[in-house]
């Protein structure tokens, strides 16, 4: 694509160059007629940006719904919902090929509109070349060579607009993940843990997660003394979870603060923070590799003897 667009953009300024030295009356005559092609150009490939977009969010949506289908395929049958299940992917099929078509249609459109208009140019410079050969301002040679040069230009700016159509494709296409690129990291505190054990306490803490009137928290406090072991008891959506993922630091309170000891937990180093949590989740999560590979996860200089011996805390031992 782009050693293309060099060397068509290299043959349009020289053929325009040497178009100029011939005539530069039918020369400006061209140029202005040429932002009614880009307008034109514009206009369609800017119509179809929104198309891909579309296709892009429909595709993730239909990986999200078979990648589900594949791993729940036991619940799913168990549950009479596998009719249901296909007719919801075939649903979202069919919008992604309505949407595909539409793209199809631009794409079918763009090439002969584009060479169309420069035919309707060309016509207009054989007239009116025609009127400048007659009124001897120009001669026969001449007109012909800058005919000649006419052509010379027509083959790129046709692949200019096919290539405008890919740009806007892959403008599309690259949205979510330019978003996603754009995203802040993670807020790090730069202070050290001086003890591993104190005193967690949440002050007054709320959180919501996108809508701020969907408050999931509000106003929580309570204490953690260490070697204390709580337990929190709810229905599902209580929070409770949520608790746990501000403590991680996943999120940020949307008032008050988290403490550890007299510490704002925000001001801590997170990696440090972290390396004395222990998390274990509803969801069984394994990464690719070996058991060793998931055991030190995140760890280093980890002897197999240690790894042994936290097998036994966890009465694991026997059946790793």
């Amino acid at each position: 694509m782009f050693p293309n667009l060099f060397t068509g953009t290299i043959t349009v300024l020289g053929s325009v160059i040497l178009m100029f030295v011939l005539s530069w009356k039918l020369t400006l005559a061209i140029i202005i007629s040429l932002p009614l092609l880009g307008l034109i150009l514009n206009v369609i490939s800017g119509s179809s940006r929104g198309f891909y977009v579309e296709v892009k969010k429909i595709t993730a949506k239909v990986s999200g719904k078979l990648s589900q289908l594949f791993l729940e395929n036991k619940l799913i049958k168990s549950s009479n919902a596998f009719k249901n299940a296909d007719d919801d992917i075939n649903n979202q099929f069919n919008l992604l090929n309505a949407q595909n078509k539409k793209i199809a249609l631009i794409d079918s459109i763009i090439s002969p509109l584009v060479l169309v208009i420069l035919m309707i140019i060309l016509a207009f410079i054989f007239v009116y070349g025609g009127v400048l050969v007659s009124s001897k301002e120009i001669t026969t040679g001449a007109f012909v060579a800058f005919l000649i040069y006419i052509f010379q230009i027509i083959s790129p700016l046709t692949s200019l607009g096919s290539m405008l159509n890919d740009w806007k494709s892959a403008e599309g296409s690259s949205e979510e993940l330019i978003k996603l690129l754009e995203e802040k990291t993670e807020q790090s505190g730069k202070q050290k843990l001086q003890n591993k054990i104190d005193t967690i306490a949440f002050e007054n803490v709320s959180f919501s997660y996108k809508d701020k009137d969907d408050i999931v928290l509000n106003g929580i406090t309570f204490k953690v003394k260490p070697n204390e072991s709580i337990a929190f008891v709810g229905p599902s959506g209580g929070g409770k979870t949520t608790i746990i993922n501000l403590l991680e630091r996943f999120y940020q309170p949307n008032s008050e603060k988290i403490f550890f000891g007299k510490t704002d937990i925000k001001n801590i180093d997170i990696a440090a923070w972290r390396k004395n949590i222990s998390l274990v989740s509803q969801s069984s999560s394994v990464i690719s590799g070996t058991i060793r590979d998931n055991l030190v996860l995140g760890l280093d200089n980890i002897t197999d003897k240690e790894i042994w011996e936290a097998l036994q805390e966890a009465y694991a031992k026997d059946f790793v």
